[in-house]
């Protein structure tokens, strides 16, 4: 099987002494994940991805609300606004007076910005995060009073794939999280790679006490970090749960020596941004597919991976580094 590194004409070619193995149910298995693996190696417009968002599903929409608000660098008057700092994009939940709660005009803007930051190959790392008190305290409640079934399937499956674009950008993307985090804002921060929370924040799914169910993948994606026991808990009693129990449980990561989340996300994506750029994006395809492929697929997956970033100029420029004693120039290929 020959891979071929970007940039190159080179072969690398991985060899087994019995072909039929590639025939195997867990081959299969390999050859899935070998081409989410590809698919994160090509340059990625998340435009392509053409996830169904809104009641009227527009694809293609691009970033045309996002575009009319943009001045100066800085979205200052919509719900979501967008700036970059260096090699960083910002993203920002900016209703403080609704503690940054979830609609549709908020999911539009959510969905153009991780496109924009996606598509631009000068950022490397996103930072989410909400203006004033919160984090993003769930759902917009008053946008339910007169919606009926379809609607609000309709709003879940907005929410749901704008959370499918920040768990699938192929680039880092880290949620700051203070205050309130409950139902759909938690589920919004679970979609990130990383979780930074303040030791007193408030995150939960409390959608039981409204005689509702989580929507947004708060059922799947909690389990997966905090295991099934607590989170059955957590989604049957509305129990809410500390920045700090979120830390000790492993799904969060502590501000450190930083005063708040978003500093200590901050000071996070800077140190992310100093790395090679394919061995993250590579890491990110590992841990979100390899998390549900068996252990040999997913190993086989790790070492193909590895032997393709090996020949890229990236790799070559790190190693002369170390061997050198000097700090690496990564040039993204």
């Amino acid at each position: 099987m020959g891979v071929t590194a970007l940039g190159s004409t080179k072969s690398t070619t991985f060899v087994t002494s019995d072909p039929s193995r590639f025939r195997s149910p867990k081959f299969a298995e390999l050859g899935l994940l070998i081409r989410r693996f590809v698919g994160a190696m090509l340059p990625i417009s998340h435009a392509s991805m053409r996830i169904r968002v809104g009641v009227c599903a527009r694809e293609e929409r691009r970033f045309s609300g996002a575009r009319q608000s943009w001045t100066g660098g800085r979205v200052s008057t919509e719900p979501v606004e967008y700036h970059e700092q260096g090699d960083i994009a910002f993203i920002t939940l900016n209703r403080p007076e609704k503690l940054n709660a979830l609609n549709p005009r908020v999911f539009e803007l959510l969905d153009d910005f991780i496109t924009r930051f996606a598509d631009d190959d000068s950022l490397k790392v996103a930072v989410l995060h909400g203006n004033g008190t919160s984090f993003a305290a769930g759902a917009d409640i008053e946008h339910y009073v007169d919606i009926d079934a379809v609607q609000y399937l309709d709003f879940m499956r907005s929410g749901n794939g704008v959370q499918l674009k920040y768990s699938q950008c192929p680039k880092p993307v880290i949620a700051a999280v203070h205050g309130y985090a409950l139902g759909g804002g938690l589920e919004l921060a679970l979609a990130c790679d990383f979780i930074v929370a303040a030791p007193d924040a408030q995150m939960g799914l409390p959608e039981v006490r409204l005689g509702l169910l989580p929507g947004g993948g708060g059922t799947q994606r909690l389990p997966r970090l905090i295991g099934t026991t607590r989170t059955a808990e957590i989604l049957m009693t509305a129990k809410r749960f500390s920045g700090d129990q979120a830390v000790e449980w492993g799904m969060a990561l502590g501000l450190g020596d930083h005063e708040d989340a978003l500093a200590a996300a901050t000071a996070l994506a800077e140190r992310i941004a100093l790395q090679a750029v394919l061995p993250i994006r590579m890491a990110k395809v590992l841990l979100r597919s390899g998390a549900d492929a068996s252990l040999d697929a997913a190993m086989d997956l790790e070492q193909s991976m590895g032997a393709m970033i090996f020949t890229t100029a990236d790799a070559r420029e790190g190693i002369r580094a170390f061997v050198e004693k000097r700090r690496p120039e990564f040039k993204g290929n």
